[in-house]
């Protein structure tokens, strides 16, 4: 903790007296051979991609503090580091992005394996049998269908399961994804689910198969048998865009 309760509620708010408090506590820090390190979520509200002439004074005052500390050799040459957070590249300010001494990390979505093999983490120890004997999804399939869910938004399907003892099934991960994803857009996205089932089309009888076979298929976890895609093709008015 740096600061206690009564001193962080005296903190200055505006950004240019924050660095300045922010860089003379480094540099007494480090004096003192402390390591340090800063973390900025939502860097793009502190130094945002402007054009040029136009960025606020604040703004301004922000980039060249932190193109400051890039290069200080009190900093350089100490255990100290600095990690600007943003979802896009894009919306940082381009001087700020295109300086030597910065480096840029992109951070990806996990994989099925990266996912899997975090799911074996989680749940090692006592918390595995627990977890077995509340979800009817295997490692595989909850892997599988998590694709776009980052490791944040996993641990909190897993830590659902087990600390409010719900049963996991494939229609509750299906809705607990949407849910997170929706989240995770601030929402901009929906998705849009239709009261129409299979068995509202009449006839259709080999095409309806196929398509409850992918359904399957996608909830055993075995896209492998997936075909890239359906061509359905017939006259007007056989219920082609309905089904």
């Amino acid at each position: 903790t740096i600061f206690g309760t009564e001193s962080v509620k005296k903190l200055p708010k505006d950004p240019a007296r924050v660095f300045t408090l922010l860089d003379n506590y480094f540099r007494l820090r480090l004096a003192d051979g402390k390591r340090m390190a800063l973390v900025v979520d939502y860097a793009e509200t502190v130094v945002p991609m402007n054009e040029a002439g136009s960025a606020s004074a604040e703004d301004r005052a922000a980039l060249v503090t932190l193109q400051k500390w890039a290069h200080d050799p009190l900093l350089l040459r100490s255990d100290f580091t600095l990690v600007l957070v943003a979802e896009n590249l894009n919306d940082l300010s381009r001087s700020f992005i295109q300086s030597p001494y910065n480096a840029e990390l992109n951070i990806t979505f996990p994989e099925k394996d990266q996912r899997e093999g975090f799911i074996n983490w989680f749940l090692g120890g006592d918390r595995r049998a627990r977890f077995d004997a509340l979800s009817d999804v295997s490692d595989e399939v909850l892997a599988q269908n998590t694709a776009g869910l980052g490791y944040v938004q996993l641990r909190s399907i897993l830590a659902d399961v087990l600390e409010n003892e719900r049963r996991l099934t494939f229609d509750v991960l299906s809705a607990k994804k949407k849910e997170l994803i929706e989240a995770e857009a601030y929402g901009l996205l929906e998705f849009v689910e239709t009261p129409y089932t299979l068995e509202m089309v009449a006839g259709h009888s080999e095409a309806k198969a196929h398509l409850r076979a992918a359904a399957e298929a996608i909830k055993s976890g075995r896209p492998d048998v997936m075909p890239m895609g359906y061509l359905i093709s017939g006259p007007v008015g056989t219920g082609k865009t309905f089904m």
